[in-house]
């Protein structure tokens, strides 16, 4: 997938003061960069004491729905292991490799036994090793706002700092909880939570981004929604949630569902969120649907509005919305995605493809798949013939979709 960057600078947005999080100090600036530092660091201190950003450092960007942020730091090991902070876990980088201790234990003597695994990041190899498997595994399954506790072959799942989460710290897991099995690189993980709400926002958003530009949180059983990357989402990752906010209340399958943001618009944006697809809220009007890095999004970003477009009405659990797309076709396949899976229109016919597969990339880039199969699908009360790629994919589909397999 590929992603347009308009380079926006954030001024002055973040944080009113530094804050730290993970042995890290973040300091936002009047012109707009964000600055990452090692607690109690020499360039930390310099800054602190006279007011000094080091001249030689390094910068990352990192993708927002309105461009981007814009991160610097003394040095790329510091700036590495900011980027792979995970609650629950303390890293560091050494020589470009990310060293993980549980949260409180990290040594300034690395061991001489350890654990490695190497994982693909943005195209290249990154190797992480850490003391011993159960928290290379905890830090793997782990993702901003959740922490993982590994035990007995099981991945727990907590909101980071809840109470469930001390508890299980301290050897006392929830005798009430709820379990998922997900197939992960061919082999199937059983994830535990104390609920409902817990493991589905971990799973279904964070995890597997199944609300693409949105990301979520879970504070006091409050479910926050933030845009991914957004000012107000670093600032609660760093344990500031946002006190002028938004709430509503919704009536959901695990039991009523407290929300809340900073504005109601990011929330309207998030009920219509799916895999696959760019969407544009409006305050008071239609939700806009692209697809992603198209010259229709870039021109609805530079405040064109199309006069011809498409039309249809949905329902997600945030009430009913009025969709628009320059292409009845986007919305097609936007309304045959699913989480995990995302829908897409060629020459009349519906394809499913699992998000993120080599097959979805191959067909975005215009080579349509001579191998697939082809079956029947209720698609939101409408029976439509659907292809996809192997029979496994259709038949996933078709079971996230509801529609019994044939």
């Amino acid at each position: 997938m590929r992603t347009r960057i308009a380079l926006t600078l954030l001024s002055g947005l973040l944080l009113a003061a530094p804050a730290a999080a993970g042995g890290f100090e973040v300091v936002p600036t009047d012109d707009g960069p964000i600055w990452i530092f090692a607690k109690d660091s020499e360039p930390w201190e310099a800054w602190k004491t006279k007011g000094e950003l080091p001249e030689k450092h390094v910068t990352q960007f990192v993708s927002t729905m309105a461009g981007v942020s814009i991160l610097k730091s003394p040095d790329k090991d510091t700036l590495g292991a900011f980027r792979h902070h995970r609650p629950g876990f303390e890293t560091r980088v050494v020589d470009g490799t990310v060293w993980v201790f549980p949260e409180g234990e990290a040594v300034e003597e690395l061991p001489e036994k350890h654990v490695t695994i190497l994982e693909a990041e943005s195209g290249a190899v990154t190797t992480f090793k850490s003391p011993d498997s159960n928290t290379l595994k905890g830090y793997r399954h782990s993702r901003p706002g959740f922490t993982a506790v590994e035990d007995d072959g099981y991945s727990w799942i907590f909101a980071a700092g809840s109470p469930e989460l001390e508890h299980a710290r301290a050897g006392h897991l929830p005798e009430k909880h709820v379990t998922r099995l997900v197939a992960e690189e061919g082999l199937v993980t059983v994830y535990k939570s104390p609920d409902t709400l817990t493991l589905s926002t971990y799973l279904d958003v964070v995890l597997h981004q199944g609300r693409p530009g949105y990301t979520a949180r879970l504070r006091d059983g409050n479910l926050w929604i933030f845009e991914e990357n957004s000012p107000e989402q670093m600032q609660a990752d760093l344990g500031h949630f946002p006190e002028k906010h938004v709430t509503t209340m919704r009536a959901e399958p695990s039991g009523v569902v407290v929300y809340k943001s900073p504005s109601k618009l990011t929330i309207k944006g998030f009920s219509a969120a799916r895999p696959g697809h760019v969407v544009r809220p409006t305050e008071d009007g239609p939700v806009w649907v692209f697809l992603p890095s198209t010259p229709e999004l870039m021109a609805f970003d530079a405040g064109e509005r199309s006069e011809k477009h498409a039309t249809r009405i949905v329902s997600t659990e945030g009430g009913v919305l009025t969709l628009k797309s320059d292409s009845v076709d986007v919305l097609r396949g936007y309304t045959a995605s699913r989480p995990g899976f995302v829908g897409r229109v060629h020459d009349g016919n519906v394809w499913v493809f699992r998000m993120g597969s080599p097959e979805l990339a191959e067909f975005d880039s215009g080579t349509e798949l001579e191998k697939h199969v082809t079956s029947i699908v209720n698609v939101n009360g409408d029976v439509q013939t659907i292809k996809a790629p192997d029979m496994a994919t259709l038949n996933a589909y078709r079971a996230e979709s509801g529609t019994p397999m044939s």
